[in-house]
């Protein structure tokens, strides 16, 4: 009795074994496959739009938003103001009037921003689909794919 039931539990182990080893390949692909593109399907896919004009942030588009950056003003060059004076007119030293304050305030512009706003997106593991643009301006696109709420 023991050695059939022996027999019995070899020829059952076996043919587990046959069975596991004669199931192709592809049948776990394509149920992996099945797998992620549920999980894809759970996720909202976001994008944002970035775009530069000669190397310098110009602007973001987020959530349907667009964020411009302005570039930095070049100062505006003043004409030299000059007096004659007479001798007889002539006191102390002369002085230029003293330069007004500007009242506008400057927009706060760094060269850098593109550069600090990619690697801070690519921490939040957004990823660049596409790029495009000529020698002065360029379009970058970016997606992350993030759970439903």
């Amino acid at each position: 009795m023991k050695k059939l039931l022996l027999a019995l539990c070899l020829l059952l182990g076996s043919l587990s074994a046959f069975a596991q080893i004669s199931i192709p390949d592809s049948y776990y692909i394509n149920r992996a496959k099945k797998q992620l593109e549920a999980e894809e399907a759970k996720k909202e896919r976001k994008i944002i739009v970035i775009g530069t004009r000669d190397g310098c942030l110009s602007y973001v588009i987020r959530d349907g938003r667009r964020q411009s950056f302005a570039r930095k003003a070049e100062p505006k060059a003043e004409p030299y103001r000059w007096w004659c004076a007479q001798t007889s007119d002539y006191i102390g030293p002369l002085r230029l009037p003293e330069p007004q304050p500007v009242t506008t305030p400057e927009p706060k512009r760094d060269e850098n921003d593109f550069a600090l706003l990619l690697e801070e997106l690519s921490r939040q593991r957004w990823i660049i689909i596409s790029v495009s643009g000529n020698s002065d301006s360029s379009v970058y696109v970016l997606e992350k794919l993030e759970k439903r709420k």
